[in-house]
């Protein structure tokens, strides 16, 4: 028997962007607001810098009825970008496209397939090395969208802070 392909409105969709500064009380305060959620929507979240509890099937713990997306070699707080879906969503993980600091997953929103990506970007790395400026992960995503004329969401943290973007430090 063979499989209906479920096509997702993206109306239907709510994405949410977060920066968990590693800490474990920013993780919990969204999982119960993904657990609270009265609406039926479907989630996307894009996480930067997570606190990683991760269970034993390398996943983020906490998110019961989600999938979490991020670098496979992920078990400790070197990985800075994550991907967490609702499982209706048919994610699929783009390793080539996926790296310490950039998760990338393939889906189909319109019936159209949308490359979503979860990429954090330092602001402390000199940016007059152009490899520097973002990472080569998402560089490379960037350049095979435009390309081969896919669809990308692409949800940052771009440290907006960072002297290198000619923006003052808080003390």
């Amino acid at each position: 028997m063979a499989n209906k392909t479920k096509v997702i409105k993206s109306h239907k969709v709510s994405f949410m962007q977060l920066n968990c500064a590693k800490t474990r009380q920013a993780m919990t305060e969204l999982e119960k607001l993904v657990q609270e959620s009265n609406d039926k929507d479907l989630h996307i979240i894009s996480l930067q810098e997570p606190c990683w509890q991760i269970t034993k099937a390398n996943r983020l713990a906490g998110f019961k009825d989600l999938r979490s997306y991020h670098h496979p070699h992920t078990s400790d707080n070197r990985t800075r970008a994550a991907i967490v879906a609702s499982r209706e969503l048919n994610c699929f993980p783009i390793y080539d496209f996926t790296g310490p600091d950039v998760a990338t997953v393939l889906t189909e929103l319109d019936g159209k397939e949308v490359y979503i990506c979860s990429a954090y970007l330092d602001g402390t790395a000199d940016i007059k090395e152009p490899e520097n400026i973002l990472p080569n992960k998402l560089t490379e995503l960037l350049n095979y969208v435009k390309l081969n004329n896919k669809e990308i969401i692409l949800c940052t943290d771009s440290n907006s802070h960072s002297v290198e973007w000619y923006s003052p430090r808080k003390g």
